[in-house]
């Protein structure tokens, strides 16, 4: 039996193939009356008129259908993981609980005006669970709106050591190698390297366009008999086996953005957790 993933990969790569060719064909067929015939310079100056053109529409179109083949690719990969000993992946419950009724607005967090940034969710909404409101009658907080999903976490500790695992069982080294320019990365003689380098390939690759986006995570203690998460007034709990995690976005998509500083802001935290500590008090948790 064929895999249907396997089967819409294939299918968004042939949809992603079309379009290109069918751009490059009008394109070509514009520049000479034919597209038969048609010269490898002439393809290759029919793409650039495409990208010239309107270079937003052909980065955003293409690199929609490669960021959701990527994350449809991840997302198999991934689910590969679930069952195995360790539990480095795995799915748990998640509740959104907010203090207005349904469809109210909630207000925008402060911050610096919104850049317009690309969202893509909705091409993967079929991967996870949707989200489902949650009878008061059951509901286990006393709140006018929740709503239960399930998604799917990492256990970092648990998942690094299984990748780890598989690395060296395949024969991989570490090695420690200070960088300060790219040609010793040429110098190294392989036919593929992965640059994982984050903020530091600014520097690295003197690419001025890096733009550094700050955020923390406050850690918890682990509680092995909590498996769910919530998400209550801009804060985001989940409930890894290492530890529960807690990260405040109380800045909206803005926040951190442009900001280097790697220094622990405690107070942010602090805030974090007293909002969660809030929500199973004896007022909204109905087990306190």
């Amino acid at each position: 039996m064929s895999d249907p993933l396997d089967s819409e990969a294939e299918t968004r790569a042939e949809r992603v193939e079309k379009v290109l060719l069918d751009e490059l064909h009008a394109s070509v067929t514009e520049m000479r009356g034919s597209w038969e015939g048609a010269t490898e310079d002439e393809e290759r100056g029919a793409i650039r008129t495409m990208r010239e053109r309107s270079p937003e529409n052909w980065v955003k179109q293409v690199f929609a259908d490669v960021w959701e083949e990527m994350a449809r690719t991840a997302f198999k990969v991934h689910s590969g993981y679930l069952g195995v000993p360790g539990v480095p992946v795995e799915w748990v419950d998640q509740y959104a609980v907010s203090g207005t009724e349904p469809g109210a607005t909630t207000g925008v967090p402060n911050g610096p005006p919104v850049i317009d940034f690309a969202s893509y969710s909705r091409r993967i909404a079929d991967l996870t669970p949707a989200w489902r409101p949650v009878p008061s009658d059951v509901s286990p907080f006393e709140a006018p709106s929740v709503a239960r999903s399930e998604i799917m976490i990492f256990n970092i500790t648990a998942y690094g050591q299984t990748l780890l695992n598989e690395f060296f069982g395949s024969g991989g080294q570490f090695r420690r190698v200070e960088f300060q320019a790219p040609s010793q990365i040429a110098a190294l003689g392989k036919k593929v390297v992965i640059n994982c380098t984050g903020y530091g390939a600014r520097a690295l690759w003197q690419d001025e366009t890096l733009i550094p986006v700050r955020g923390q995570i406050a850690r918890l203690v682990a509680q092995p008999d909590v498996h769910y998460g919530v998400v209550y007034r801009h804060v985001l709990a989940v409930p890894r086996r290492d530890g529960i995690v807690v990260q405040s976005f109380a800045g909206g998509a803005m926040q951190g953005y442009g900001e280097a500083n790697e220094r622990p802001d405690t107070a942010e935290s602090e805030r974090a957790v007293a909002t969660l500590a809030e929500l199973f008090s004896p007022a909204l948790w109905r087990f306190a």
